[in-house]
C-alpha cells in the first residue's frame, strides 16, 4: 500500500471511528465511547495502517493510570454521597435562581476540573428533585 492509500485508508477509519463515537450521543448506534475506539485502533493495526508496535508506543500509560484513578476517586465519593452533600450546599448557599446559576456552574466547574464525571453526577442529583428548595428561599 503506497502512503496516498494509506493516508486514505486511515482517513475512513477516522472518520468511521468519530461516527460511532458521535452516534452515540445521536442515538445512531448503541456503541460506547471505549468501544469504538477500540475498534478504531483495531481497524488500523488490521490493515495495516499502524503495525502493532507502534500502536503499542503511541498509548500512553501515564494518562490512562491518572484516569483510571479520578474514576476511582470519583466512584468513592459517589458511594460516600458526596455529590448529594454538594448539590445540598449549593441549594442552601443560593436563595435566587441567579445565584443557583451561579453557584451549580462554579460547585461543576471545580469538581470537574478535579474529578472524572463529577460534573455530571452533581448536576444529576440537582435535576433529580432537590430543585424545589430554592423556590422555597426565592
Amino acid at each position: 500500500m503506497n502512503h496516498w492509500e494509506q493516508e486514505l485508508v486511515a482517513s475512513v477509519i477516522f472518520g468511521i471511528t468519530y461516527i460511532l463515537i458521535s452516534g452515540r450521543q445521536l442515538k445512531i448506534l448503541p456503541l460506547n465511547r471505549p468501544a469504538a475506539a477500540l475498534l478504531g485502533a483495531v481497524l488500523m493495526v488490521s490493515t495495516g495502517v499502524m503495525t502493532p508496535e507502534r500502536a503499542y508506543r503511541a498509548v500512553n500509560y501515564d494518562t490512562i493510570v491518572l484516569l483510571l484513578a479520578m474514576m476511582l476517586i470519583s466512584a468513592y465519593l459517589y458511594l460516600a454521597h458526596f455529590f448529594e452533600w454538594a448539590a445540598d450546599a449549593v441549594l442552601e448557599f443560593s436563595r435566587t435562581p441567579e445565584r443557583l446559576l451561579l453557584y451549580i456552574t462554579l460547585t461543576s466547574g471545580i469538581l470537574s476540573a478535579l474529578l472524572a464525571g463529577a460534573n455530571s453526577a452533581e448536576n444529576a442529583d440537582l435535576k433529580g428533585g432537590r430543585f424545589h428548595s430554592i423556590e422555597q428561599h426565592a
